[in-house]
């Protein structure tokens, strides 16, 4: 780009109005920022003012690179990500060697979906300054989204080379080792980073995953009850502590979370599925199967359409169940486990050939549990 397009470009910019800015994305509040902040500390800038008084200083001097980025950084609170993008191509047109601008940059085209794009800037940056740690950990989340999890190990790694006490790599690298199975390191990142910052929720909320995976559910539930302590509409958070529940036993508590997330998120047909089928098993029957069919009618899987069949089993309604079942199978028909429920709901009408012959089937494709009922069935049968 030549001089004069690019200060023809500045210029066109330089004289939006203020008054066209976009309404401000809803935007989770910062869990780690919940705290109450000091009586005496200054407030928080606002962005709108950050944008008017940088849209002055780029009228006066449109070659202002730093206004340009500052302008950027007002739209990133916005969540105005393509504003901010604009603003941030311009500020490294007119300074393209700022390695702050680039890392800016890509952290925002990371977050507009396009990782390479964020690659490609984040290697800019790092070739010229090597010793800002920030960028390689933003370096490993563009290549995590890309699946290049190994790459994103070692940028990671030289993150905390440069910085030991960088919690944020050690919760990204722990993540990455949770997802290649590595689970020994995930926990050793994982509790090395609690140790920097005990009362980082979103460290939490990642550990306790990771325990749930591992079948560690009260230690899970510690962390998730942490979590919830200080954000008590986090819908993940009352998901996950749900499941834990129900590992637990505890399936009227984790109702109790359901009836929060459903709340909050009533359109998620897992949180359905997960409540009608904890109901079922505390006897509230109807409404269990309620909150199937709700599943159902927001994703009409054949996962769904299995919950309710094996609910409709539970409650001795084998013809509905088998209903069920014939439809999750006409969806899926590899689907074996909903093939075992099924053979064992023909059993129960006294339809001993149809059952047979999804035992059968169930055990040709390796289910364990069909080839023992299997074996059984052929003495008696």
């Amino acid at each position: 780009m030549g001089f004069s397009t690019l200060r023809a470009a500045l210029l066109a910019l330089a004289f939006l109005s203020a008054v066209t800015f976009l309404t401000p994305l809803a935007r989770a509040a910062d869990l780690n920022e919940m705290h109450e902040l000091e009586e005496d500390a200054p407030p928080e800038p606002d962005p709108y003012t950050i944008i008017e008084q940088a849209t002055r200083e780029i009228t006066l001097n449109p070659m202002d690179a730093k206004a340009y980025a500052d302008r950027a950084d007002a739209y990133l609170q916005l969540g105005q990500l393509e504003r901010a993008l604009a603003n941030l191509n311009l500020a490294t047109a007119i300074n393209p060697n700022d390695s702050i601008y680039l890392q800016k940059r890509g952290s925002t085209l990371r977050d507009l979906g396009d990782p390479s794009g964020a690659i490609r800037d984040f290697d800019r940056a790092i070739a010229i300054d090597p010793k800002y740690s920030y960028t390689y950990v933003e370096r490993g989340l563009a290549l995590y989204d890309m699946g290049r999890f190994r790459e994103a190990l070692e940028n990671y790694t030289q993150a905390i080379s440069i910085d030991p006490h960088d919690d944020f790599a050690y919760n990204n690298r722990a993540n990455v080792y949770s997802v290649l199975g590595e689970w020994y390191r995930a926990f050793a990142d994982y509790n090395t980073a609690m140790a920097i910052n005990p009362e980082n929720v979103n460290i939490r909320y990642n550990r306790s995953r990771a325990f749930i995976t591992n079948g560690y559910f009260t230690a899970a539930l510690d962390d998730l009850n942490y979590v919830l302590k200080y954000n008590n509409i986090d819908v993940d958070a009352l998901e996950l502590r749900a499941e834990a529940l129900i590992a637990t036993g505890d399936d009227r508590a984790a109702v109790d979370d359901l009836n929060n997330a459903l709340a909050l998120n009533p359109h998620n047909p897992i949180t359905w599925g997960k409540r009608g089928l904890a109901r079922i098993r505390i006897g509230e029957n109807d409404g269990g199967l309620d909150d199937l069919t709700n599943a159902i009618a927001i994703d009409p899987s054949a996962e769904n359409y299995a919950n309710r069949g094996s609910a409709s089993y539970q409650t001795g309604n084998y013809q509905k169940a088998l209903q069920d079942l014939n439809r999750a199978l006409e969806i899926k028909p590899e689907f074996h486990q909903a093939r075992l429920r099924r053979a064992k709901t023909n059993e129960k009408l006294g339809n001993a050939g149809a059952a047979m012959e999804d035992y059968q089937a169930a055990a040709r494709h390796g289910n364990g549990q069909a080839k023992r009922l299997l074996k059984t069935h052929n003495t008696a049968w």
